[in-house]
């Protein structure tokens, strides 16, 4: 898997869960 599409990934859910968060 490309490093690019990983960190991608990880920072998709690191918003997803800090948005949760927020709520």
């Amino acid at each position: 898997m490309p490093h690019e599409l990983l960190k991608k990934f990880i920072i998709t859910i690191r918003t997803t869960v800090f948005s949760l968060i927020a709520l």
